[in-house]
């Protein structure tokens, strides 16, 4: 009975260190010569149960997709940086 109470214990505690919040934070910067340089920050709350690398895939889809929009918004004659990071909290 105790061995299963310890097991039980145990597999709690695994489960409840593995509910992460976690988010995908892209910063986006967009300049042209001779004009100031614009930048956005851009938060997505990512899914509570999800690998790093399923994590790093939705992060990764998320900045090709916010630069792909902030080129069809403002055209190519401005250049747009995207850049995306992880962040635990």
């Amino acid at each position: 009975m105790m061995k299963l109470i310890l097991i039980s214990g145990l597999a709690l505690l695994s489960f409840a260190s593995c509910k992460k919040k976690q988010s995908c934070k892209c910063t986006t910067r967009i300049s042209a010569q001779y004009y100031y340089p614009y930048n956005t920050e851009t938060v997505e709350e990512l899914p509570k149960y999800c690998s790093k690398k399923k994590a790093k895939q939705i992060c990764d889809n998320t900045a090709i997709q916010v630069q792909a929009n902030a080129r069809m918004i403002i055209g190519d004659s401005w250049e747009v940086d995207t850049e995306c990071v992880i962040k635990d909290y």
